[in-house]
């Protein structure tokens, strides 16, 4: 009598499931790859969204010109008077962090005198530039060509004619740094990246102000600048949600604002009104960044992106904002954004709509960054 096994549904089911689970593990991968790739963007031709096809560089240089006006600046064109926050206009890399952060650590006027002190020209064109919070030597670079002259940040007059060269300078220096700072784990990636998009097997970008981009997730700016850390506040919008769903993890004040939410944001007003009173004393800089896709696009804010904090009214509890590209400002009466100077002004119940994180410099802490 001949009998055979014949494996039940149940067994047959378990195991054509196991035959898909590593080939939709690998998709899987290989989609949070690509998106983290196209995530990445260092300047504005790396933007998928806007350049399509376009983003892939293998032999296409980048050709810009930069005006006859910039190539001949000087580096302040009115001395420390050309120092100021709201001629930052940011260029196109991407690198709002970097350029809100000195914005607010040259809102104040000893902010801007030390700015004018840490670059000094040499002899051969180039510069040198020395990062007060810095642990190593100064940063030196080359001077601007004039395809960096036209991707660079710019810091213009209220006429819209150039304050000087000293805002591209200090984002190549920045730049710089950050690639002469990478770990091995960033080697690899950038290396990978611009080997897909530029068929250039580096992780050093085409041009060092580039590597500013590097700096858009992290506080290393403002240690730099200013040789405290900085404390990093979750909003309520971020840490909550709408309703008790924060984003990307779980938190107990999440969880306790399911049923005491009222209470649970006072906490976060309180947290951040604290954190606050020494921007408002002119003692620490502050900056504040938003999520992709949240609250901040229905007024008009840009998502993924860094403003500058230039000031806090603690006793109307409004917090002063100003975005580097200097085109931005938040019309309260009409809750809704509006094209202007670049400032406007949030109440802390609005702001924690708004925007996700906000990053404040600790200016008494344990450790400093220059002790490390």
């Amino acid at each position: 009598m001949n009998s055979c096994y014949q494996p039940s549904k149940a067994a047959a089911s378990g195991k054509n499931i196991r035959k898909w689970i590593i080939p939709l593990a690998g998709i899987a991968l290989l989609a949070v790859f690509i998106t983290n790739l196209l995530y990445d963007v260092e300047f504005d031709d790396q933007d998928v969204t806007t350049k399509g096809l376009g983003i892939f560089l293998w032999s296409k240089p980048i050709i810009t010109t930069a005006s006859a006006e910039d190539a001949r600046a000087p580096l302040f064109a009115n001395g420390v008077q050309s120092v100021d926050p709201t001629f930052i206009r940011q260029g196109a890399l991407c690198d709002c962090n970097f350029l809100a952060t000195v914005a607010s650590f040259i809102n104040q006027p000893s902010g801007r005198r030390k700015l004018v002190d840490m670059i000094k020209t040499e002899t051969d064109g180039g510069y040198t530039v020395t990062f007060p919070g810095a642990v190593v030597e100064p940063v030196k670079i080359a001077a601007l060509s004039p395809v960096e002259l036209s991707l660079y940040a710019h810091a213009r007059n209220k006429d819209g004619t150039t304050a000087g060269l000293w805002l591209p300078v200090l984002e190549k220096a920045y730049g710089a740094y950050r690639i002469a700072h990478q770990d091995l784990g960033a080697h690899a990636w950038r290396c990978l990246k611009h080997g897909v998009f530029e068929a250039r097997w580096t992780s050093t970008p085409m041009y060092p102000g580039l590597g500013a981009s590097f700096g858009s997730k992290d506080n290393l700016a403002a240690s730099l600048l200013t040789g405290h850390p900085v404390t990093e506040f979750a909003t309520a919008d971020f840490e909550l949600g709408e309703f008790g769903l924060g984003k990307r993890y779980a938190t107990s004040r999440q969880v306790i604002s399911w049923f005491r939410r009222a209470k649970m944001l006072d906490t976060f007003l309180n947290e951040q009104h604290g954190s606050l009173l020494d921007v408002s004393a002119g003692k620490a800089i502050a900056t504040a960044t938003t999520e992709q896709s949240t609250n901040c696009e229905k007024v008009g804010l840009r998502n993924r992106h860094a403003y500058s904090v230039t000031g806090y009214d603690c006793v109307k509890k409004q917090i002063y904002l100003y975005d580097p590209y200097g085109n931005t400002d938040y019309d309260s009466n009409t809750g809704a954004v509006v094209k202007r100077s670049g400032h406007f002004i949030l109440t802390l119940q609005e702001f924690n709509k708004y925007f996700s994180h906000l990053n404040v410099e600790r200016t008494n802490p344990k450790v400093s960054l220059a002790s490390i």
